[in-house]
């Protein structure tokens, strides 16, 4: 019982990526085209997983022409491409998997099945297709996907590709598919991390931070850094302000001011993640001998991929731990001068005051400056 539970795939809550309008691809060469059907029109893609079975849900711009097409198109295809580990050296660049629902204008029906994929690209149906005429699409917007995970052997960490595309039955009609992009699962996360968020510095310093980057998804993408809000007296760098992390996981932060006073400034820092442009043999997604001079589609992965990282560092401007010691000694020292002044006017005044009275006593006090004045005289 408990190693059924620890051996499926980690479960998450709903994730949701966006797709643009119109932007179908043609199937022939791979250029991009806008005129396309609205049911292939992939709108954005809502998908959850609960660790035994991912879910997603396709938002169209419209499905109206599963059934009033004004093209004689046979078949219309909803799928989703599998990278079970990560690997680009198993199945097809990298894909292992291909679950795919087909609606058929012909029969009217639905038609579910999942395939495995080999490195040359050929497939191995590993689940029956199953057929029906229960309805996939949910109002008129909405095409539902899911795979059970015990058939790719729940996989640790995998990624999903959406796409959509009609065949060309009838010529002059449209023969587009329009691709999403790759997801993570689970979603990648990735943290801004420096030992300490609050920063001591004074006027005329530089203060170096270091800023590192924190992930436990294997993934390696560039981060842009940038800081959100911009002061006058204040100068921030970044020395790399473009992080590789293949190279590299961490920046260094250069904080200068011009300012007496920088306390309780704030300075957000922002870094944008994004990946390497990926490429995706088309036969990977349409499996038809008419597709044979296609190469590759070029498919740019967006930043969405991950939200952008957000990093809080605020500015005490607080002095050196001397400084507040020798700012007490001033006061003292200011103290003691506003009180020794008058004193010392005070006895100077009494002083001469008595010598005035007493001249003998004056005498007495310095009788050698007497003796060496009769010395003198008598020489």
């Amino acid at each position: 019982m408990n190693s059924s539970v620890s051996a499926i795939s980690k479960a998450f809550n709903f994730k949701e990526v966006e797709d643009g309008e119109g932007d179908w691809l043609r199937v022939w060469d791979g250029l991009s085209n806008k005129n396309g059907m609205d049911a292939t029109d992939i709108r954005s893609v809502k998908y959850y997983s609960d660790g035994r079975v991912l879910n997603a849900t396709l938002w169209l711009s419209s499905l109206d022409e599963l059934n009033t097409s004004k093209y004689n198109i046979n078949t219309i295809v909803y799928g989703m491409l599998i990278d079970s580990d990560l690997d680009k050296n198993t199945g097809k660049d990298g894909i292992d998997f291909l679950v795919e629902v087909k609606w058929s204008n012909i029969t009217k029906t639905w038609t579910e099945e999942i395939n495995e994929v080999s490195t040359n690209g050929y497939t191995n149906l590993i689940s029956a297709p199953v057929s029906n005429n229960e309805s996939y699409i949910k109002n008129g917007h909405v095409v539902n996907l899911s795979v059970n995970l015990s058939k790719i052997s729940y996989p640790e960490k995998y990624r999903v590709f959406f796409y959509a595309y009609n065949s060309n039955k009838e010529k002059g009609a449209p023969w587009t598919v329009d691709l999403v992009r790759w997801v993570y699962v689970p979603p990648p996360e990735f943290r801004l991390i420096t030992d300490d968020t609050v920063i001591n510095t004074t006027q005329h310093n530089k203060k170096i931070l270091e800023i590192r980057v924190g992930t436990n998804s294997g993934l390696e993408p560039k981060l842009k850094f940038e800081q959100q809000h911009h002061y006058k007296f204040l100068k921030t760098a970044f020395e790399p302000d473009i992080l590789n992390m293949t190279d590299d996981d961490k920046t260094e932060l250069t904080i200068s001011t011009n300012s007496s006073d920088v306390r309780k400034t704030t300075i957000p820092i922002k870094a944008t993640i994004s990946f390497p442009i990926q490429f995706l043999d088309a036969h990977s997604v349409i499996r038809t001998n008419e597709t044979q001079d296609v190469t590759k589609y070029r498919i740019i992965s967006q930043n969405s991929l991950a939200d952008p990282l957000n990093l809080q560092l605020r500015i005490s401007g607080d002095p050196p731990t001397w400084a507040p010691l020798a700012e007490i000694w001033n006061g003292l020292g200011g103290f003691f001068s506003f009180i020794y002044t008058p004193i010392a006017a005070i006895a100077t005044g009494l002083i001469g005051w008595y010598m005035g009275k007493n001249p003998d006593k004056l005498q007495r006090i310095n009788p050698r400056r007497k003796k060496d004045h009769n010395t003198k005289g008598a020489n």
